[in-house]
């Protein structure tokens, strides 16, 4: 596994937990993932896809079951995750399959690498004012015709009702 050479780590002590305090959440993810199986079922064969923000590895657990040769690349700045994300893809016998790399989407080498470039409740955690970077970079890293796939937690943060939702609506209580 690659270290980035800043990264600060977050989510140290919550990784362990991190699935089952989500566990809540599993309706909306279960139908995320149907979705993303049903976009990505015309990709290659042999697709290279890059998780940016892999947390425990639930989306390449899901992906490595339904497209069995398929390689992966997930990337995480927090070492607890990556952790938790390594266990679980050696229970699953998936791990050979697979690369990880601690830090962000800007530590994976550049070029047209991915066929498939997928950011799944990430995005939230990142600046507004580095998102288009953060795009640009998983972009920039496709083959000619790769999809990048993104999904968010996002509110109307005009809305009276933002700030209640960012107190009782928040998914992570760490």
């Amino acid at each position: 596994m690659k270290t980035g050479p800043t990264v600060i780590d977050h989510f140290t002590e919550a990784a362990k937990v991190y699935d089952e305090k989500n566990r809540q959440l599993a309706p909306i993810a279960d139908n995320m993932h149907f979705l993303i199986r049903l976009i990505l079922k015309n990709a290659p064969a042999r697709a290279r896809v890059i998780c940016v923000g892999v947390g425990t590895g639930a989306e390449i657990l899901l992906l490595s079951k339904a497209f069995p040769e398929w390689t992966f690349v997930g990337v995480d700045p927090s070492i607890g995750m990556l952790n938790v994300c390594r266990e679980r893809l050696e229970t699953a016998g998936v791990l050979n399959r697979c690369e990880l790399i601690q830090g962000y989407v800007h530590d994976v080498p550049p070029g047209e690498n991915f066929d498939v470039a997928l950011s799944v409740l990430v995005a939230h955690f990142v600046k507004h004012e580095d998102r288009l970077s953060f795009y640009q970079a998983m972009s920039s890293r496709l083959r000619p015709n790769g999809v990048l796939i993104n999904t968010e937690i996002s509110y109307d943060l005009n809305s009276p009702e933002f700030p209640l939702m960012l107190k009782i609506g928040r998914p992570y209580n760490y």
